[in-house]
């Protein structure tokens, strides 16, 4: 089976890659957090700094002390996979369902844990994207739906799926 050598291996230069990669990761996360402020309506906007709903949204998730303790001490790229998922979210904000989509499909594949918001992007997306028309209740338009965008949409997270388990289905 499995014969493990080295468990007190240590290296500078691996702590150094793995140091910077996760630093260098935090970009997208940095991204990730502009794109999502940029959703935030700016109608209540205070006079000072700290009452701005886009600063104070910056801050939270910016200076989350735990990410940036255990991302940059256990290497678990964690700021990289909320970034993830921060810019999928922001992405449907934006109305842009099919990036949305595919990137939250990338970071099931990154880690699975994020399964368990699978079920409310499904419904999200059914909702806003598949269901094209509301009626003036604002209730759901039955006859909207686009089996196209449905199956456009399954495509998406299809083709993904098989990019990152095809290799591993390939080799057995």
């Amino acid at each position: 089976m499995l014969n493990v050598h080295n468990l007190n291996y240590s290296s500078s230069r691996t702590l150094l890659f793995q140091r910077f990669s996760v630093i260098f990761m935090d970009v997208l996360f940095v991204y990730a957090v502009r794109e999502c402020c940029k959703c935030i309506d700016g109608k209540k906007v205070g006079k000072e700094l700290t009452e701005k709903p886009k600063f104070i949204l910056s801050v939270l998730l910016l200076w989350n002390f735990g990410l940036l303790i255990v991302d940059h001490i256990h290497f678990q790229y964690n700021g990289f996979l909320f970034g993830l998922m921060l810019l999928s979210i922001a992405r449907l904000f934006q109305k842009r369902h099919m990036e949305g989509a595919f990137l939250f499909a990338v970071l099931l594949h990154f880690k699975h844990i994020y399964l368990y918001v699978a079920p409310a992007y499904g419904v999200y997306l059914l909702r806003s994207y598949c269901f094209t028309a509301n009626k003036p209740d604002g209730s759901i338009r039955w006859k909207s739906f686009s089996f196209v965008r449905l199956i456009s949409l399954g495509l998406v997270v299809f083709l993904v799926s098989a990019l990152s388990l095809g290799p591993f289905l390939a080799l057995n």
